[in-house]
């Protein structure tokens, strides 16, 4: 188990790719806490939190929001009593599972619409700010704002 006695804040885990990824997580001795605004996956079937078990919980939470994000860490932090580590520790870790979970998943992308704008929002040092693109983000929430 490498990620034993380690604890993985996964956003997005209700479905999908981040839902493969927090359940993963978990096989591998993490336990996790999974951030979404849905607790349902969107694929049907028992919900990320009933599947963890004991090994991980959910929160309500929109990454977009740092009231959110705060909540979301500091559920992790008084849950299992340890710091979030570094992103960098587990990067390659996560490509790879991203990589086959993502082979096994993903669709082909729509064709972005000509002249579109796209807003995502990014947290930064835990406040929101706007991203405005000609193309969707490669990941996350976007909203069209022109077509």
């Amino acid at each position: 188990m490498r990620l034993q006695d380690r604890v993985a804040v996964v956003t997005g885990g209700s479905s999908g790719i981040g839902r493969a990824i927090a359940l993963r997580f978990a096989d591998e001795g993490a336990r996790v806490v999974v951030g979404d605004v849905a607790l349902e996956p969107r694929e049907g079937g028992a919900t990320t939190e009933a599947l963890l078990g004991k090994r991980g919980v959910h929160v309500d939470a929109d990454v977009s929001r740092a009231a959110d994000v705060d909540r979301l860490v500091s559920t992790a932090v008084d849950r299992y009593g340890r710091t979030i580590p570094p992103y960098r520790e587990t990067r390659e870790y996560v490509a790879k599972i991203v990589k086959r979970v993502g082979a096994t998943q993903a669709a082909a992308p729509a064709a972005a619409p000509r002249n579109a704008i796209y807003k995502s929002i990014e947290v930064v040092n835990g406040r929101a700010i706007p991203r405005y693109s000609s193309s969707p983000p490669a990941s996350g929430t976007y909203e069209l704002i022109k077509r």
